[in-house]
């Protein structure tokens, strides 16, 4: 099972791979009065209904199906126990990278990433502890059993609170990891995701057998973000799940975005055991906001209104993706979003499994009042047709092609980069007809058209001439015998910690702000670390931006600093002497994808990455910025100054 286990690629644009620590200190208050002490363990076994690694030989460890499921229960914790720390879960993370395949060994990671967590005030290497009490004794009863579908390539590490709350009230969890087909890496295809679903088959029989306080006539399912896939095909299968939650899940499929996870959606869907009209338990989807703006969209699917016995959907507004797991940025015992969707999923299964009458509808009007959530009894459409922008752009003056020229709607979430030959292809809503698409090269004029304009200009003629734009630099007189150097930025080269972006639409940028200080410097080099490169080769445009309204600007470059990498991961770095760059204060630095090569359908590209910092991200040029709390890109500048 490759690392990263927890990149939510499927509705998040830049995959940012990090774990933080969890709301363990909220007190945990419910509605009917029980609380428990979270009780967990672990069961490890193997399916011998299902083989694993292809051609493994009878009794090694990878012929079945290997099984490690995590459970939390109700519980009396004796006197004197002690819970778990966040670190046992983090240790759980390296193990399974490593026994789910054979080909690659991690050692070292759940250390490096307990060095770098901060809570409040607590300090790096601080066991937190959990409320997880492990083989506490059972509490006595029968409780209801609530299956969690992990999100893509993820585990039980990504929702660690919500498991205890619901513990604390009664229910029975068990947490059902993200692992493919041999060697465990988990896609949309249908192949992979059945896998999971077995999985959560497999753990009901397992529990079944050896736990007999679970109640499965009052059975419930939790799916996050890939989760939601294999939650829908559990429910389809088993008839016995009254209630199904989804947590931004990928069952509601944004189509338009992403041509190989739209293909893989269809097939799966085709699949004769994808059966929406056998979802008869009730359905509610929590979604979250500005999902429609990440891009364009030709339609959203989502459950019939026939195949569910009560569904809700409700977007909860100013959520991110990350936001309904414990994911969500360092210092998320704070996060309110995360701790109300907990709140949300207790009254979801209290009237849904225990009968508590109109709960979860009565926290869902107050949350809908309070403009905290909308509301929708429809689900979520939408269809629109396309404009297709293509031609070439060429220099006014000499008639030459112009490679590398942006081509976007400002705030639109649309666009891309222009050819070596000057070629582009654009292609945008309809809904974004009149939106104003600008075309833009350093040392060249900009020029902007709406979309309706632009396409019938290109009918009439696919031809786009920028004038050039004469700059004056002033001289800039550098004594190097006066000089001292220094790098400002992030110097991280780090395995684990990795900032990166499908290589998706042209266009696509990562950043991070550096502060220079007041005194200008003179830039010499710019330097970064690949983790890992999902290219046979990759080419990228270095911006500098000035800062407006705390994300980037302008761009303070006059001209374009090309660099083409290799396929290998490892440090490298742009000579910057030649430009002259002399700056002070803060900017941001970011790498553009501008062009490259690879054998699948789409590559990736991840650079190493520190904690307590942060990224910028754009999807494409012209698209907005996106802040991402905590994780910063090893991105840093060589500066000399006198």
């Amino acid at each position: 099972m490759k690392l990263p286990f927890a990149c939510h690629a499927a509705l998040t644009f830049i995959w940012v791979c990090f774990l933080t620590l969890p709301a363990f200190s909220q007190k945990i208050v419910g509605l009917n009065g029980n609380i428990y002490t979270p009780g967990y363990r672990e069961y490890k076994a193997a399916d011998s209904a299902r083989r694993y690694k292809p051609g493994a030989v009878s009794g090694s460890h990878l012929f079945y199906r290997p099984e490690e499921i995590d459970v939390w229960y109700p519980a009396k914790a004796d006197a004197g126990s002690k819970p778990l720390t966040y670190k046992y879960f983090l240790s759980l993370f390296e193990r399974r990278a490593n026994s789910f395949q054979d080909s690659v060994k991690y050692t070292g990671l759940a250390d490096e990433l307990l060095q770098h967590f901060t809570v409040g005030n607590s300090s790096p290497n601080t066991n937190i502890t959990t409320k997880s009490f492990p083989e506490a004794n059972e509490a006595p009863g029968h409780f209801p059993v609530i299956v969690y579908m992990s999100s893509y390539n993820g585990m039980s590490y990504e929702n660690v609170p919500l498991f205890e709350n619901l513990a604390s009230h009664g229910y029975i969890v068990l947490s059902i990891s993200s692992i493919g087909r041999y060697p465990g890496n988990m896609t949309l295809q249908y192949l992979d995701v059945i896998e999971q679903v077995k999985d959560a088959e497999f753990a009901l029989r397992l529990t079944g057998e050896r736990d007999k306080n679970t109640d499965t006539t009052k059975l419930g399912i939790i799916g996050y973000s890939y989760g939601g896939v294999a939650a829908a095909l559990l429910a389809m299968e088993n008839k016995q799940v009254k209630a199904v939650l989804s947590l931004d899940g990928s069952e509601v499929h944004y189509y338009g975005r992403d041509k190989s996870e739209d293909n893989d959606f269809d097939r799966l869907r085709r699949n004769s055991h994808w059966t929406p009209p056998s979802f008869r338990c009730a359905y509610a989807y929590l979604e979250s906001d500005h999902k429609s703006d990440d891009g364009p969209v030709d339609s959203i699917y989502s459950f019939p209104k026939e195949a569910a016995k009560k569904r809700y959907y409700a977007r909860v507004l100013e959520a991110t993706h990350e936001d309904f797991s414990c994911v969500s940025g360092l210092g998320a015992g704070e996060n309110q979003i995360y701790q109300s969707v907990n709140q949300l999923a207790l009254d979801y299964f209290e009237q849904y499994l225990r009968n508590s009458v109109g709960s979860f509808d009565a926290v869902l009007g107050v949350l809908s009042a309070g403009k905290r959530i909308s509301l929708s009894t429809e689900g979520l459409t939408r269809a629109s047709g396309r404009i297709i922008l293509s031609g070439e752009i060429v220099d006014g003056t000499t008639g030459e092609p112009i490679p590398y020229v942006s081509i976007g709607i400002p705030l639109g979430n649309c666009g891309t980069v222009s050819s070596t030959r000057g070629t582009f292809r654009l292609d945008v809503a309809a809904t974004l007809a009149l939106g104003v698409v600008r075309i833009s090269s350093l040392g060249y004029q900009p020029k902007t058209f709406t979309a309706t304009e632009l396409r019938a200009d290109l009918l009439n003629k696919p031809v786009i001439a920028l004038q050039r734009q004469v700059n004056q630099l002033g001289e800039i007189s550098v004594k190097a015998g006066r000089l001292r150097t220094k790098v400002i930025g992030n110097t991280s080269q780090s395995k684990f910690f990795n900032v990166g972006f499908p290589l998706r639409d042209l266009g696509s940028e990562v950043g991070i702000k550096v502060s220079l200080g007041r005194k200008k410097v003179f830039i010499r080099s710019f330097n970064f670390n690949i983790s890992n490169m999902r290219m046979d080769s990759c080419t990228f445009r270095l911006n500098i931006y000035n800062i407006q309204n705390g994300k980037p600007g302008d761009n303070l470059l006059r001209q374009n600093i090309i660099t083409r990498i290799s396929n290998k991961p490892g440090a490298y770095s742009i000579d910057l002497r030649p430009y002259h760059i002399l700056l002070n204060g803060s900017v941001f630095v970011s790498l553009e994808w501008i062009d490259g090569k690879t054998k699948e359908e789409h590559g990736a590209v991840f650079f190493s990455a520190g904690l307590l910092s942060s990224s910028y991200h754009r999807k494409t040029t012209e698209a907005d910025w996106v802040k991402f709390k905590g994780l910063g890109a090893a991105f840093n500048l060589e500066v000399a100054e006198e």
